[in-house]
């Protein structure tokens, strides 16, 4: 068994010889990898936020905006009425621990929306109501004076 090893030992340091850019292709597959693995735990950090429906209602002098937010309670929701904008987050976690006999189990999810809505026109950020109802988010704001106009008499 001894002598069949060191065949095979120098047979593969043979082998070494004739392949002098071995050590240059793991270098090169080790920048790979390395280039490629920030974008790859990017890209698992906001897979895990999803964008969710919206639809935007001109009332003609408020907008209502509705948000679909499956799963979530309205004790989950950050939202920010901004000038002409407006920005949803909701993120929901949860933890399930379960313990019988010898049995141990423990399981995590995390499940999050994020929506930025921009609107044609400026808003009253103070006059927004919102309200949670059947996984919908509603929100209702008024138009912004300037943006409602004013009717100019011609003499």
């Amino acid at each position: 068994m001894e002598k069949d090893e060191k065949t095979r030992n120098e047979k593969e340091r043979r082998l070494d010889i004739y392949r002098p850019f071995e050590a240059l292709d793991r270098m090169d597959d080790f920048f790979d990898y390395a280039m490629k693995m920030p974008y790859k735990l990017l890209n698992n950090y906001f897979s895990s936020y999803k964008t969710p429906d919206a639809d935007i209602i001109d009332n003609g002098d408020s907008y209502t905006i509705k948000i679909d937010l499956p799963g979530i309670d309205k004790k989950d929701i950050k939202l920010k009425v901004l000038g002409d904008n407006i920005e949803v987050r909701a993120e929901k976690n949860e933890e399930k621990e379960e313990r019988r006999g010898g049995y141990y189990s423990k399981e995590r999810a995390q499940m999050g929306y994020y929506r930025s809505i921009p609107l044609p026109e400026k808003i009253k950020p103070k006059s927004a109501k919102a309200k949670m109802e059947n996984g919908t988010l509603k929100i209702d704001v008024e138009k912004s004076e300037e943006t409602k106009g004013n009717e100019v008499s011609i003499e």
